[in-house]
């Protein structure tokens, strides 16, 4: 889990790289910047779930193990004195975070709810527009959009009321409102990816930015446009609240304005297949990379896991080749309850919450005493740590000793060990 958060973090970090040089060179050529901001943060919330990481995320991540005569359910007995694991904890985290942040954005709905309906209307067409207290100016609604002016703005000369209507009419027109909540509801379901929250509070200034432009486009005045929005800077009071406004943090009023006075230049040819090959390279860098699995080191494993590597080397130990011996009684488990925690306990914990299993065939060399003296791997499962865990639950099974009649005899005898998501 914590692998695949990673990886969605750089994934992100990534796109919101390409996507701010792409959006830099649309602005200064007076184009929409909106879109590579949409696809930027839809690329960072989707796809590390389309990659092979999480092939199933949707399937349960309880594992099941089966071995020759024996299954065992995660989800009953084995796991349920168990500790919960780390990953269980950071998804627990990340619910919790997601609960809250929904409910924050709940309960912001429906204080926005209530302003509307405490406001005055001034005006119902084209758009309602409504007069608060202290909110606006703003876009409220999706289905019905509802202009949100305060009642300071009645004090404003009429140029400056018409550059704020012009400009929240445009934002209607645009869609904006429903870009907004996007970016709100991708930042509850992934709050814990920093380039999310980038990606959100670039595009609502992608917005403001293309929203600017199209306004000046239909009358060419910057400077009394940029006026209208210095008067509301110095009584601006953000609102945690689901709108598309007129009024930005100083910051991005500064890149306002700079995007309003730059000159514009006319997109070459050149610039735009730059742009494009630097898309495509990152897309398929970022398809083509996933993280690695693999199997701890000794050295650098948790406390118990080296010990555990050592002796299953050591039981590995390979000095002729597998035969047949003849037996009138096969070998049987006799600590099927230790088995049953071997093979929950040695499952990878990144391949089981990943939905990855496989089957791993074994060679057991059992004495006349029942022990195991030699294991091997006759078919690998594929994954190197799936065959390894195999190895290491191998390695705790104790038999009863076959038998040729009445006699005991040494077996080399074959089990799939196999691990899959229930």
């Amino acid at each position: 889990m914590t692998t695949w958060m990673l990886y969605a973090v750089l994934l992100g970090g990534g796109l919101a790289l390409v996507a701010e040089a792409t959006a830099r060179a649309l602005r200064n050529r007076g184009r929409p910047e909106r879109g590579i901001w949409v696809v930027a943060l839809l690329g960072t919330a989707l796809l590390p779930l389309a990659l092979p990481l999480l092939p199933r995320m949707a399937s349960a991540a309880v594992g099941t193990v089966s071995l020759t005569g024996l299954t065992v359910y995660g989800a009953a007995d084995a796991t349920a004195a168990a500790p919960v694991s780390p990953g269980r904890w950071i998804l627990l985290l990340w619910a919790g975070t997601t609960a809250v942040l929904a409910l924050r954005l709940l309960v912001a709905t429906r204080r926005l709810g209530t302003i509307v309906d405490r406001s005055r209307t001034l005006r119902r067409w084209p758009v309602e527009v409504r007069l608060t207290d202290t909110t606006g100016p703003a876009v409220a609604g999706l289905r019905r959009p509802v202009i949100l002016l305060p009642r300071s703005t009645r004090g404003l000369a009429r140029a400056d009321r018409h550059w704020i209507l012009r400009h929240e009419l445009e934002h209607i027109r645009a869609g904006d409102p429903a870009l907004v909540w996007l970016a709100l509801a991708v930042q509850c379901v992934l709050p814990w990816n920093p380039a999310v929250w980038v990606l959100s509070r670039r595009l609502r200034e992608g917005l403001e930015f293309d929203c600017d432009r199209r306004v000046l486009a239909r009358r060419p005045d910057p400077r009394s446009y940029g006026e209208t929005l210095l008067t509301l800077v110095t009584p601006a009071r953000t609102h945690p609240l689901p709108v598309a406004a007129f009024r930005e943090p100083l910051l991005s009023l500064k890149r306002r304005f700079f995007s309003m006075t730059t000159p514009r230049r006319a997109f070459s040819p050149r610039a735009l297949a730059l742009l494009t090959a630097l898309a495509a390279v990152a897309l398929v860098g970022a398809c083509e990379f996933s993280p690695i699995y693999y199997t701890e080191d000794p050295e650098t494993a948790e406390p118990g896991a080296g010990e555990q590597e050592a002796a299953a080397a050591d039981v590995m130990r390979v000095d002729e080749e597998p035969i047949f011996t003849p037996y009138t009684v096969a070998p049987d488990i006799v600590n099927r309850a230790e088995v049953i925690s071997a093979l929950e306990r040695e499952y990878p914990p990144l391949l089981r919450d990943a939905g990855i299993g496989g089957t791993a065939n074994v060679w057991f060399f059992i004495d006349a005493e029942g022990e195991v003296q030699d294991l091997r791997i006759q078919e690998s499962s594929g994954h190197e740590a799936l065959d390894a865990a195999a190895i290491r639950v191998a390695a705790t099974i104790r038999f009863t000793p076959a038998r040729n009649g009445e006699e005991p005899v040494p077996v080399w005898v074959a089990f799939p060990i196999t691990f899959q998501v229930r």
